[in-house]
């Protein structure tokens, strides 16, 4: 029987079936509720009513998330799941099946290193590119998730600083996390009317103002992966998510990634960048590999109290 794999993103919740041969023919997808947990877990739950015969449930989604527990701090962008026993709860509405939780981008990163990019790696980093930019580390084969299960939430790093020290200042427009690539490509490109997906088109038919927009946003992430080389040096640094199956996006991020190198003088490595193998349904099949590995590996984390982190 096969695992009900689902991937709630920040837009849409994806969802499949997958078994051993992770042979992923039909994903169909649903909008992922804004407005709270009980249309989230309605959506579960009508998802769930579609297939038949399954064995589990395995769900990526964006958080800081205990995975041996099943127990959610936060939800990402989906700011309606606080401190929730999201394990229980699925498992409860779904006739008691057996339920794995994941963080969407340590979803990613086990796909590429079990059967992807980092197969061969020893350690690397995926970084996700979707509603808002996801992260993990891995170091000698296995996920950094950290002393508070935070390592890799680079969506809350901050990219810039623009002076102001007070209650005034706007963090979120300041966050990693709140440059959606796609959204930034066609702003950059300056017609609203435009898909991103229609500007890629134009950037592989010489559009120089296509190449422009697209350019920003890969220097961006080239930034990104220089700062992350000269802290954790990986093998390999892998984007993922829906943007990262344009090969003319990955190609620009190298062109941008070798200026910064060269200003360096060969001092800093430079980034081995790739394409995620398998681009925007690694969080599916990485959810059906941490359902397999569920309770094989622990955390081993000392959390402290998260409400007076919130707090703090």
């Amino acid at each position: 029987m096969g695992i009900l794999c689902i991937d709630a993103g920040g837009s849409f919740l994806k969802h499949t079936v997958l078994d051993e041969d992770l042979d992923v023919t039909e994903v169909s997808s649903v909008a992922t509720p804004r407005d709270n947990l009980d249309s989230f877990l309605h959506v579960i739950r009508s998802v769930y009513e579609m297939y038949q015969g399954i064995s589990g449930i395995a769900i990526s989604i964006p958080g800081i998330i205990d995975v041996d527990r099943g127990f959610m701090y936060t939800g990402g962008s989906l700011d309606y799941i606080r401190d929730i026993p999201m394990k229980e709860r699925i498992s409860e509405l779904c006739d008691g099946l057996p339920v794995s939780i994941e963080n969407d981008a340590k979803a990613a990163a086990t796909a590429e290193l079990y059967a992807g990019v980092l197969k061969e790696a020893k350690n690397g980093i995926i970084l996700t590119l979707g509603t808002a930019v996801g992260g993990t580390v891995i170091v000698d084969k296995k996920i950094l998730r950290g002393t508070n299960l935070f390592a890799g939430e680079i969506s809350y790093a901050i990219y810039q600083d623009d002076g102001v020290r007070d209650d005034s200042w706007d963090i979120e427009s300041n966050m990693w996390g709140c440059r959606s690539i796609p959204a930034q490509i066609v702003r950059a490109y300056g017609d609203a009317g435009l898909r991103c997906e229609e500007i890629f088109e134009r950037l592989a038919n010489g559009d120089g103002l296509a190449d422009k927009a697209v350019r920003i946003a890969a220097r961006d992430a080239a930034l990104l992966a220089h700062n992350l080389q000269c802290i954790f040096d990986p093998d390999v640094i892998a984007f993922g998510g829906g943007i990262s199956i344009e090969s003319n996006y990955i190609r620009l991020i190298r062109e941008e990634a070798r200026k910064i190198h060269m200003l360096f003088h060969g001092v800093v490595p430079m980034p081995r960048i790739e394409a995620c193998r398998y681009y925007n349904n690694a969080n599916l099949i990485g959810a059906y590999y941490a359902f397999r590995n569920m309770g094989k590996c622990s955390n081993s984390v000392n959390i402290f109290n998260r409400k007076e982190l919130m707090q703090a």
